[in-house]
């Protein structure tokens, strides 16, 4: 071993020495180390060969100036050293010494058994004179009041698109809580009571208007209408993980509930949010997306304001009345709702007594057990009040048995009043009656009643006009239906009015020098354009571009000026066709991205306008010229939200696209100039916007930004888009999908992938005939092995009649020829050869469609008729073949299976999009017309499809996969609603976080309820990172590190972005082009943009072309990382921290003649002090609420701004209590103090109180 000695010797060298602050005793050197022994490397490296010195150091230990220590302690795994020193302790100066070790294996000794010997062995204390103990008169001085359980931090106020103030009020439900609405149980599952939700409407409107106002009166009333409770919530289980069960009550959930209050008028719209926060299906941030579960219209009098004449009499009244009818056994009452599927808890089970009639009941509810302090916020117990629904309950019930199987479902209140009162709310009484249901509950089936609610004083609380019930079934409840409404994966577009006005008259022209390109102009709109100018701007400059033009002439244009606005306006008449005029946009904006890319250096976009006509008639439901005209150029809509999304991640910015589209038209070939006052008065608003949005966006916004990328111009006036959840009607068993299944069903792309799941799921409902259409009627040789088509096989033995068919869907006269066929009744089946009989046709699902992506510089007209041809052309021929053969009578179903690329745009299919825009647009026509029409834009199916092995990339960009099963279930809910419901419904469940990711800096306005709360945490993180100093900065990071150690993180990252758009596990090669490797040009923006938010640098949207391979993209990034790090560090100045001033001795005696104490873990005086030192006593609890409510405060992020992360700390109890008439100061004097003052006071005087001389006698010292 000798020859280690050297070697290790160098080790050592390397290590920084210090000298130890406590004697050292060697083993060996056999004696106390002295001046700098143990800092020379070989007094460490010699250890390897030099004996242990164990007496020796044993008896330097116990002799001289250590003689006097009484005890020596081991620290270790076991007593070994410790019997070993006793026996080595010679005791030659007749010193007794004690030999411990803190653990022996051999007892259930432990470190807090050894620290209790050692005090009891070596402590003295002594005994406290209980007579100097002050006993303190407190009186409470709280910081605040206990806040509502489910909601109460204010988020920050931000503006929505159209100017008006949101305020939110959100909270992490305690698991508490939490546990004690898991006894409203539905079905087998813990659902938030629908009263939760009301509650906490009521409780956001009573903190904005004491927000607002200061204070509500008591006189006040609280206003709720138009409340619709329309997804359930699904409770998580209340203990989290890691959570002891004695302290889950300290503890939040996973369950984020908030409210979103904007202003109507005198009114505010609110609605009820959820998300979920650190589980396993969100663990990272970008999971975090929220649901929408009620919402409603909330008004506040604040002056003296009575309750409607009819909530229903004096409380002793109704009790003398009553109490003469024979009460309702209640426990059978819970046990017919638990065979219902209302399976309530011991909390939900509140009605203590109950009288009915055939038109009224009344009830006594009462808390089954005292209300918690959790609980206390309440405006009203979600018990109690769900108590008064279950009376409701009871009493429909008693109206009319249900048939088996079904439940009755609150889904809505029309009016509710609520008096804030400080009287008990855990004992009540409610009464219901019966309403006069109105022509609408009447077709939709529902049942309404009015409640009210007394308390033990007989005051009215609460009168709920218009409590709505469903009949529902079961199985409705749980299907996917209910699952995709609780997840938000049904949604439609709403047009709402704009608060702008959408023309701004000018009697004098107005003479601004602004330059303006309108390319698609044919020559009859032209000189309209022309006139319009001269009239209203006669200092503009205009380029008009015919519809026949090439990008580069385009190109040459846009590079001549600086163009104020670029305007397509070929859409607004029917002279060119649809084809023609998409093919002219794409010229167009082919041409705007080669004229960018030539530009040395990124400025401002002008904003750019497609303007097309009478596109879609959502809006336009009540207009009878509509109707009649058929949508020309539908198209549009689509590939403008593709265009805007892609420009956006090629360009790495925001771009100012915007879609206008005018009322439709008997006359298809000019433009009013009514018209183009409407459009330009669009135009210039929307113009400015865009500027302002570029200029806030070379800053750091203060607040999210949205823009109104779409515009609908109807009457006049200015309708604006936004999304919102989709809701779906329970239609009972006489629906429009059963009538269907009672003839023949034609299924286009039949014998793909999704259009067998649809035969298959149609053949499992018994369908009396299923025709499987495709262009060769024989299926695959694929599709001949599948399962699926071995079943629908067999099945055509039995219950259903399964054909086959071969048509073009594409080509108007081999449609028009197959539905000729299927109407005759007799048709021969291709695939067999067999004449089969056919039932009326009374469903047709189409699903035909094929995918030809590529980005927008390589579209043109061949890219685009390919994909329309089957998709859009296909709907239209069948549409005029039903038409034209007199068979829409009979037509029950008419789905078209459209994608969600129409409805937000999809980088690389801009043909795809404007084809399901196209179906869109048909099934609105439809239904304006009366017809069956249907139009589901769907997400990815991720089973098969079109989208079946892109579903790993589409999740990345925010959406998530639709399974077959969920895919059919909505298929079922929506085509039942027959000629109701939304005409278009997109079903895709968004991870909105992710999803926002696509749009740089800005957010269409379409998207921004759902997408506000995020982009407020993100922009709230931003500046967090911002306010932490440079220090937090990643550059600083960067900067920190060593050349090989930043080399290789930039490769790694550079690699892995690299792995996940080629989906691959494996390490691509470093000097591989990746284009070569597979990545298109779609995943070329992809990998630029993972890189870039990886690095927090901007790069080029043409990277992969300038460094094609891992290595040449590391090495660009290597040199810019570096750029970037270099900035001057000087200005990071040191924050050292000035070491504390040492204490002189001066000569002067320093006596403790008292003691006292406050601490956190209710140490209060010095025994508990001791006691707390000795056992370890963990001191951390959970921030008392009569500090604060943490939820105002608590952030996990533990970099955002202004906010804490943590929601425990170390917290001295009773901090608002006071004893403030002991020290001569008043209340309002000891309010406004400074709680640590008077902790102070009180502690200085228990201090002076403990010592052995009176008070008086230390006062001259």
């Amino acid at each position: 071993m000798a020859g280690a000695v050297e070697p290790v010797s160098r080790l050592f060298e390397r290590v920084e020495f210090s000298e130890p602050a406590i004697p050292f005793i060697s083993t060996v050197l056999g004696r106390l180390a002295v001046g700098s022994e143990l800092s020379d490397a070989l007094y460490w490296s010699e250890q390897i060969t030099k004996p242990v010195r164990f007496r020796e150091a044993i008896h330097a230990a116990t002799s001289g100036e250590f003689s006097a220590m009484q005890a020596y302690i081991e620290v270790g795994p076991s007593r070994v050293l410790a019997a070993m020193g006793r026996d080595c302790d010679s005791g030659a100066d007749g010193t007794i010494h004690e030999w411990l070790c803190t653990v022996d294996p051999r007892s259930a000794a432990n470190p807090f058994e050894a620290i209790a010997t050692l005090q009891e062995r070596f402590a003295q204390r002594l005994p406290m004179d209980e007579s100097v103990r002050h006993t303190w008169n407190h009186s409470a001085f709280p910081w605040t009041v206990p806040r509502h359980p489910l909601i109460g931090k204010e988020m920050p106020t931000v503006s929505a698109a159209g100017g008006e103030q949101v305020s939110r009020y959100s909270s992490r439900v305690r698991l508490d809580v939490l546990d004690a609405l898991r006894d409203h149980v539905i079905l087998g599952m813990p659902l938030m009571p629908g009263a939760a939700f009301i509650d906490a409407l009521l409780a956001a409107g009573r903190l904005e208007h004491t927000r607002i106002d200061r204070r509500i009166s008591s006189s006040a009333v609280i206003k709720l209408s138009d409340v619709s409770i329309f997804s359930p919530l699904l409770l998580p289980e209340s203990l989290g993980s890691g959570v002891a069960p004695g302290e889950q009550g300290f503890h939040p959930s996973s369950l984020e509930l908030s409210v979103e209050m904007k202003p109507d008028g005198r009114d505010h719209l609110a609605e009820v949010r959820s998300r979920r926060i650190g589980t396993t299906l969100a663990a990272a941030n970008e999971e975090e997306y929220e649901q929408s579960h009620c919402r409603g219209r909330l008004a506040i009098s604040a002056g003296t304001s009575q309750l409607p004449a009819s909530t229903g009499g004096q409380l002793t009244d109704l009790q003398r009345r009553f109490y003469s009818e024979a009460a309702v056994d209640v426990s059978q009452l819970y046990a017919t709702f638990a065979e219902l599927g209302w399976q309530y808890g011991k909390l939900f089970r509140p009605i203590a007594q109950l009288f009915k009639t055939d038109t009224e009941a009344f009830a006594e509810l009462r808390l089954p057990r005292p209300v918690l302090p959790c609980e206390e916020g309440f405006i009203i117990h979600p018990a109690i009040l769900d108590g008064l629904f279950q009376v409701a309950g009871s009493l429909l019930l008693t109206a009319e048995k249900a048939p088996a199987g079904s439940v009755y479902v609150p889904i809505g209140v029309d009016e509710l009043a609520f008096i804030p009162s400080t009287s008990k709310r855990d004992i009540v009484w409610g009464r219901v009656t019966f309403a006069e249901a109105d022509d609408e509950a009447k077709r939709r089936q529902e049942r309404v009643v009015n409640c009210t609610l007394y308390d033990e004083g007989g005051r009215v609380l609460l009168y709920v006009s218009g409590l709505r019930s469903r009949l529902l079934r079961t199985e409705v409840l749980l299907s996917g239906t209910g699952a995709a409404a609780e997840s938000n994966k049904l949604w439609s577009v709403e047009w709402r009015a704009s608060h702008q006005q959408p023309v701004a008259h000018h009697e004098e022209p107005v003479d601004h020098s602004t330059n303006w390109l309108i390319a698609g102009v044919h020559p009859a709109v032209q000189s309209q354009l022309e006139e319009f100018f001269l009239k209203t701007m006669p200092g503009a400059k205009v380029v008009f571009c015919a519809p026949s033009v090439v990008a580069t002439d385009v190109r040459r244009l846009l590079q001549q000026e600086a163009w104020n606005g670029i305007i397509h306006i070929g859409g607004v008449t029917a002279s060119i066709s649809e084809m023609e005029c998409l093919s002219d946009v794409l010229v167009l904006l082919q041409a705007v991205i080669d004229w960018q890319a030539n530009e040395s250096s990124p400025r401002p976009l002008p904003a750019m306008f497609l303007v097309t006509r009478g596109a879609c008639c959502e809006a336009t439901e009540n207009s009878g010229l509509s109707h009649s005209l058929a949508p020309v150029h539908s198209g549009m809509r689509g590939l403008f939200r593709t265009a805007k999304a892609e420009l956006e991640a090629l360009w790495n910015r925001f771009v100012p696209l915007h879609y206008i589209n005018i009322e439709p038209s008997s006359d298809k070939q000019t433009v009013t100039p009514e018209e183009l006052r409407q459009v330009f008065s669009v135009i210039q608003q929307q113009g400015a916007k865009a500027q302002f949005i570029q200029d806030q966006l070379t800053q750091e916004p203060s607040k999210p930004l949205f823009y109104e990328s779409e515009s609908l111009l109807r009457d006049g006036e200015l309708l604006l888009p936004r999304l919102v959840p989709a809701s779906l009607e329970d239609c009972g068993d006489g629906n429009a999908l059963a009538e269907a299944m009672t003839g023949t069903i034609v299924i286009t792309g039949g014998l793909g992938g999704i259009g067998l799941v649809l035969a298959k799921w149609l053949t499992g409902q018994e369908a009396r005939a299923v025709v499987l259409v495709s262009r060769t009627g024989t299926p695959s040789a694929e599709v001949q092995r599948s399962e699926d088509w071995h079943l629908l096989q067999s099945r055509r033995q039995h219950q259903t009649r399964i054909v086959t068919a071969s048509c073009d869907i594409g080509d108007r006269e081999q449609v028009k020829l197959l539905f000729r066929s299927l109407r005759a009744g007799s048709f021969v089946c291709h695939s067999t050869g067999q004449v089969v009989e056919l039932p009326p046709i009374r469903g047709i699902f189409h699903a035909a469609g094929v995918l030809r992506d590529c980005p927008i510089q390589k579209q043109d007209a061949e890219t685009l008729a390919s994909v329309f041809r089957p998709k859009s052309q296909g709907a239209w021929n069948i549409h005029n073949a039903l038409e034209e053969l007199n068979m829409n009578e009979g037509l029950k179903v008419f789905l078209m299976f459209s994608s969600i690329a129409s409805l937000v745009g999809n980088p690389g299919q801009a043909n795809y999009a404007a084809a399901n825009s196209s179906l869109d647009a048909l099934a609105s026509y439809r239904r304006c017309r009366g017809l069956a029409g249907h139009s589901i834009q769907w997400g990815p199916w991720i089973e098969q499809g079109m989208a079946a092995e892109l579903g790993e990339r589409l999740e990345r960009a925010g959406f998530r996969g639709i399974s077959n099963k969920v895919g059919v279930e909505v298929t079922e809910a929506v085509v039942s609603q027959g000629t109701t419901g939304d005409f278009v419904v997109a079903c895709q469940e968004f991870i909105w976080p992710r999803f926002v990711m696509r749009y740089r800096g800005c957010l269409p306005a379409i998207f921004e309820e759902q997408t506000r709360s995020v982009t407020v945490r993100m922009r709230d993180e931003r500046s967090s990172r911002q306010a932490a100093g440079p220090e937090m900065h990643q550059e600083s990071a960067f900067a920190s590190m060593a050349p090989d150690e930043l080399r290789a993180l930039i490769q790694a990252t550079v690699s892995g972005a690299a792995k996940q758009v080629l989906g691959t596990a494996e390490e691509p090669p470093a000097d591989a082009p990746l284009q070569a490797l597979g990545i298109d040009s779609l995943g070329a923006v992809e990998f630029r943009n993972a890189v870039q938010d990886a690095f927090d640098i901007r790069l080029s949207a043409t990277l992969l072309f300038d460094y094609p391979s891992v290595q040449a993209v590391s090495d660009h990034l290597w040199s810019m990382v570096r750029a970037k790090t270099a900035i001057d560090t000087s200005s990071r100045g040191d924050d050292q921290l000035a070491s504390a001033a040492v204490l002189q001795d001066a000569g002067v005696s320093i006596a403790v003649v008292g003691m006292a104490c406050r601490l956190p873990g209710s140490v209060n005086d010095l025994e508990a002090f001791e006691e707390m030192l000795l056992t370890f006593q963990d001191c951390i609890q959970e921030i008392p609420p009569s500090r604060f409510s943490i939820e105002e405060v608590y952030d996990p992020d533990p970099d955002a701004k202004g906010k804490i992360y943590v929601r425990e700390g170390g917290f001295i109890d009773g901090a608002e209590l006071f004893d403030n008439r002991f020290f001569g100061i008043s209340d309002a004097e000891a309010r406004e103090m400074d709680p640590r003052q008077r902790i102070s006071l009180e502690v200085s005087y228990e201090a002076l109180g403990t010592n052995a001389e009176p008070i008086r006698a230390l006062s001259n010292i």
